[in-house]
């Protein structure tokens, strides 16, 4: 097994240490509740004969049968039962309040959720297979599930993706319950999600280059990889990944905030999410409901975040609520984007609208499916929502489109070819 760098301690220890369990201990697997697979059981792996770090560890399977990786080069995920610096890796999901001490007990499947109280969600990723680059993961993937609905308790899932591993999708969950009963909803932080390895997300880690690690959950999340964000994981304890997200407790008792989205000039019914190409519009909507019973919500503020590649259309920005049926334009122009307009005061089950237009343009887009997430902010006092619209591009491969360009150019030869005849044929004697 590949030596374990005392840089894998750092990253463990002071950026999301866990607590070190005795090898008594760590022998008796824990016992994990919500993981799951698509294989209907992964391969559950002992190590033994290990020095502190694992290293020079050997396997016992389930029955206690010593497990070779001898010519054996597929990847397995988070099947070690008694990691010495981690524990039973099945459980690969778990959360902590940020007010809290990294150094301390990580919750690994129930968590009491508090009003207004941020936590650290984080996903344990590790490549068991013990043969290194030999037994690298590719296209490696990690997402969490985070629910959109209230409830009194709210499971936020986590999973794990490799193309060529030997369970191709891994899952695990930790249960954020209220202490009385009450209805709350988990509000994704914006910009929150981080990666810390060894390699180029060493030492305080490396921020995630967009939110699809949440946003984009159900196409597999977001790539992560110990040179890059490549999806590639070799085997082994040196080439362990951490990626962590934070998380938002929101009881349902102030208000709510709702993004949508459109083709700019239509008609058409707001949604969460639309199809465009570049040099579209499209046309955002950001809907304030106060869902206090009694309390009237003044001074209520509205802030946009616009992905890089959506640039806003001057002059655009109108609010709309019982006071402004038909739209107020907002002035001075641009400062929805900065920090934030003040919409006014909304009594009990009053909504105001925030609409304004963009269009999608070429800055930094790559080739193929691109999703642009348009996140927007409600404030009242110091509380804060937030949510999103994506808007779905796709920039043509430069090999469609140099062929694109071709067809395009033999049609209008033809075209010319075809105008040539007839002349010739006009100008013909008969």
């Amino acid at each position: 097994m590949l030596k374990q760098p005392k840089a894998q301690k750092i990253v463990q220890y002071i950026v999301l240490s866990v607590i070190m369990l005795s090898i008594t201990a760590i022998l008796i697997p824990m016992d994990v509740s919500a993981y799951w697979d698509n294989l209907g059981g992964r391969p559950a792996l002992v190590l033994t004969d290990e020095d502190e770090n694992g290293d020079g560890a050997t396997f016992l399977d389930e029955e206690g049968n010593p497990r070779s990786f001898i010519g054996d080069y597929t990847p397995v995920f988070n099947s070690i039962v008694n990691n010495p610096n981690y524990g039973d890796e099945r459980n690969f999901v778990t959360a902590l309040a940020i007010d809290q001490d990294i150094h301390g007990a990580w919750n690994s499947n129930t968590i009491t959720a508090e009003d207004g109280k941020v936590y650290l969600v984080r996903i344990y990723v590790h490549n068991n297979n013990p043969n290194g680059e030999d037994a690298t993961a590719t296209d490696t993937k990690v997402a969490f599930s985070i629910p959109t609905v209230s409830g009194n308790q709210i499971e936020v899932g986590g999973w794990i993706n490799s193309d060529n591993a030997n369970a191709a999708q891994i899952y695990d969950d930790i249960l954020f319950q209220a202490p009385d009963g009450r209805s709350f909803y988990l509000e994704y932080v914006y910009g929150s999600a981080m990666l810390y390895n060894n390699g180029f997300a060493s030492s305080s880690g490396i921020g995630f280059p967009d939110d699809s690690i949440v946003t984009n959950a159900s196409s597999g999340g977001a790539l992560i990889g110990y040179e890059d964000f490549d999806g590639k994981i070799p085997g082994c304890f040196e080439y362990t990944q951490i990626v962590t997200i934070k998380v938002k407790v929101v009881y349902d008792h102030e208000f709510e905030l709702d993004v949508k989205v459109r083709p700019a000039g239509t008609h058409d019914e707001f949604s969460e999410s639309i199809d465009a190409k570049i040099g579209d519009r499209v046309e955002y909507q950001i809907q304030f409901t106060n869902n206090a019973a009694n309390d009237i919500q003044e001074n209520v503020i509205i802030r946009d975040v616009l992905p890089e590649n959506m640039v806003y259309i001057a002059n655009t920005t109108y609010l709309y609520n019982s006071n402004y049926k038909d739209g107020k334009q907002i002035t001075p122009d641009g400062d929805l984007f900065d920090g934030g307009i003040n919409i006014g005061s909304y009594e009990p089950n009053a909504s105001g609208w925030v609409r304004f237009t963009t269009e999608v343009t070429d800055k930094s887009l790559e080739e193929g499916d691109n999703v642009l997430v348009n996140w927007a902010q409600g404030m009242v006092k110091a509380t804060i929502h937030q949510d999103h619209a994506k808007t779905m591009v796709q920039k043509p491969k430069i090999t469609h489109t140099i062929i694109t360009g071709l067809l395009c150019v033999l049609l209008v030869l033809c075209l010319l070819a075809i105008i040539y005849l007839l002349l010739k044929l006009r100008h013909t004697p008969r």
